[in-house]
This record gives structure tokens, sequence and C-alpha cells, in this order.
């Protein structure tokens, strides 16, 4: 929802989950929400996925009224002496935020050999993907220092905990960018204290998403020195090639041999996606998924990407993309319709006005989060594929990344076969 209507839409979450997402990626941390017992749950929601410890000051009346510096005190010693934390991010509520809590000098008299970071994770305009971006920010300003010299290696900001193959995406990116010598580091990934102290000595910061990291990466390079580039998600041939050679030139490494690189990569992949198809050895329904009628719902940086995948390079047909941001986003509209002419283009960040697009639809595919899946449910029939969050209806084991090459296939798998298995051409 727009932010002068004073309130977020409920699906977004609170700051305090996109802290704890980060904080759940370093390894021995542990979270300590000031605030009552409810603003624990987006603490413990974000450990689902990855150890967390966490604990909370148990905020009531009395310490809403009289302050709750004291508590912040007794918890963050019993967290150290109790668990051996590496590090202690300590989370404020829109409760302690109210009140004015000193939870700096609160913090400051503690003698205690691990760092302690105090993030804002409330507020009232402060949703789950600020919140990452501020604990990213907290903890690159608080834990690294001036790197005289330069590593050469990239850092690569993932979009944390955006949907389920996130981790895949990321890992994707590293592994492509090594196929031309480019060293990489994924920040905020399976991490630890020592590793994100390093995080300053990089040549250039890679954004991938940029409502997930433009912020950061413009802090990085304030601090730092560390320049950056802002890519498009890499789904698709387009998408990921464009990815590639933009870092090799950020780089000064784009030569003839990089450029035959690219191209056998793009090729193989084709090839690949031939091989897989013509193991459907009797029938091939492309014709028929065509005329269905489909959907796109997601943030800019993931729906159009995969607009262009679908239109472009897929040859298939969406009929309406919606843009979840801003209706008054500038170029947005002018860049969907440039992917797609014959799209309708939908920009809101109203969840409501979305719901009921989608509950009237009757689209026979629907390609965005389980918001879009559960508008939909028992009003019709559809095939539906998860790319944005909230996405809690399915379990995965395997890899489930949709970036890069290998991610084009992966995705393209998923579309097909969904598709297929619930409509009988």
């Amino acid at each position: 929802m727009n932010e002068d209507r004073n309130c977020h839409d409920s699906i977004q979450k609170c700051g305090i989950f996109g802290v704890s997402r980060i904080a759940a990626q370093i390894r021995s941390a542990s979270v300590i929400v000031h605030g009552p017992k409810g603003c624990v749950l987006p603490a413990y929601e974000a450990s689902l996925t990855n150890p967390l410890s966490i604990s909370y000051t148990e905020m009531c009346r009395e310490t809403t009224v009289f302050g709750g510096e004291d508590d912040v005190v007794y918890k963050i010693r019993m967290e150290y002496f109790t668990n051996n934390p590496e590090i202690i991010i300590l989370v404020t509520s829109c409760a302690s935020e109210i009140i004015g809590d000193d939870i700096k000098g609160a913090v400051f008299g503690l003698d205690l050999d691990v760092p302690i970071i105090t993030v804002e994770g409330g507020s009232f305009i402060n949703d789950h993907v600020s919140g990452a971006n501020i604990a990213m920010d907290k903890l690159a300003s608080e834990l690294c220092d001036d790197a005289p010299e330069k590593s050469g290696i990239v850092n690569i900001i993932p979009p944390v905990e955006k949907y389920s193959g996130w981790k895949d995406d990321a890992v994707s990116v590293a592994a492509l960018l090594g196929n031309f010598g480019v060293e990489t580091r994924i920040l905020f990934c399976d991490t630890d204290v020592e590793e994100i102290r390093k995080y300053s000595s990089a040549a250039l910061d890679l954004v991938i998403n940029r409502e997930y990291g433009l912020k950061f990466a413009a802090s990085m390079e304030e601090r730092f020195g560390i320049p950056y580039i802002v890519c498009d998600y890499p789904i698709g041939l387009e998408y990921t090639d464009r990815l590639v050679s933009d870092v090799l030139a950020a780089l000064g490494r784009n030569s003839d041999e990089t450029d035959t690189e690219r191209h056998r990569l793009i090729n193989d992949t084709r090839q690949r996606f031939r091989e897989g198809l013509g193991r459907v050895t009797t029938f091939r329904y492309l014709e028929d998924i065509k005329k269905l009628k489909k959907v796109i719902a997601a943030d800019a940086e993931t729906a159009l990407p995969v607009l262009n995948f679908l239109v472009n390079e897929f040859n298939d047909e969406v009929s309406t993309v919606i843009i979840k941001a801003n209706g008054e986003a500038e170029g947005l509209e002018e860049r969907a319709k440039k992917i797609s002419p014959d799209t309708d283009v939908i920009i809101t960040d109203d969840r409501h006005e979305i719901i009921e697009h989608i509950s009237n639809g009757r689209y026979d595919v629907i390609i965005g989060s389980d918001t879009e899946h559960l508008a939909a449910s028992g009003k019709y029939d559809f095939a539906y594929i998860n790319i944005d969050y909230p996405w809690a209806r399915k379990i995965s084991f395997s890899k489930s990344g949709f970036a890069c090459y290998d991610g084009l296939l992966y995705f393209t798998e998923v579309y097909y076969n969904k598709i297929i298995d619930k409509f009988d051409f």
C-alpha cells in the first residue's frame, strides 16, 4: 500500500522479519527482539529455513511506560553466556521505538567480546524488504573497515529470501561468472562475522535486484569506494548474457575470447532445450499453451525478465503483467510495453486490488506468489508457478533457482509440465 496511507500491506511483514532473515544467514548469530511477545513471530518465521537463536525482552505494560533498557542489558548478557554467539543483533520493535528507549546507551556499557549490532526493525513505515536492506547496511558499516587494497572479488548482492530459489540463483550467477575467470563472493548467504568483515575489499558490487540491493551498494560505494553495477535479474538468455557482458565490461575484461565463450554458453543452452523437448516424443503442446490466458504478478525486477523470456524467447503470449510497485513508478509501463506491446500492464502496490483482479481474471496460468494462488483458489482452475514472496505452499529439497542458463531450463521445465499436467489439451 502507499506510504501516505500510514500502514503497510500485512503480507509484507514488518522490518523484524527482514532483519531476522539477514541474521539467519550468519552462522552462530543471535537475535534479540526488544518488544512484546508477538514481535518474536517474524524472527521465528525467519528461522524456519536457517538456524537462528532468538530471544526477546518481554515488553509489557510496565516497561512500555517506564522503559526497558535494563531488560535489554539482561537479555544480551543471558544470550551471550547461554548460547555463546559470534554476533548479537538487537532488533527494536514499534513499541520500543515509540517510547524512545536509549538502546545504544544501554549496549555501550556492555563489555562483551562479540559485536552487538542494533537495528531498527519496527516503525510504521518499515517492511521486511527495507528491514533486510537496513540490516545489510548496518552490518557492513559496523563490521567492515576500509580495505586499502582491493581483492578483485565481485560481491554478488542476492535478494535474500525473495523466493525459494534465491540461493540457487546466487550460486548460479557465481558459477556463470566463474566461467570467465571472475572470482565472486555471495553476500549475506551462509556466512559468518569474519567473512562479512571482508566485504569492503571487493573490486565491484553486483546488484541483481534493485529492491534488495541498490541502497546497500550505493552505501558501500560511499563508505568504501566500491563501484557497483545494476543488472536485470538474469532470467532468460538475453538477460543472463547481458549480466555477464556488463560485469566483464565493468572489470575491463571484455575480449574476443569472452565473446566466444558467451555465445558458446547460449548455443549450448539452446541445444539442451531442444534435446529436452525432443524427449516429448508423441505430442508437443507449445501451440496449445500459447493459447492459454496468462498473468505474471511480481515486482518489476522479476516480472519483466520473466515476461521477456516467455514472449521474446519462448515465443509465448502473456495476457497481463501486474507489476507490484507504486502506481507512479517511473518508466515501468514503458519498459513492459517495449517487451510485449500486446500485454496489458497493471502497476499497483495495493494487495486488495491485485487479489480482486486475480479473483475475477479467470487466468489459465498464474505466475506469481502464493497471494495470487490463494486469490484464485476455489474460483477457477489454473496452473501456478511461484516466482515471488510469499512462497509457503510447497517444500523443495532440490535446487530450484530460475536464474542463468541452468535456471532458465529449470523454469521452462516447471512451466511446461505444470501447465500440461493441469489442462487436458
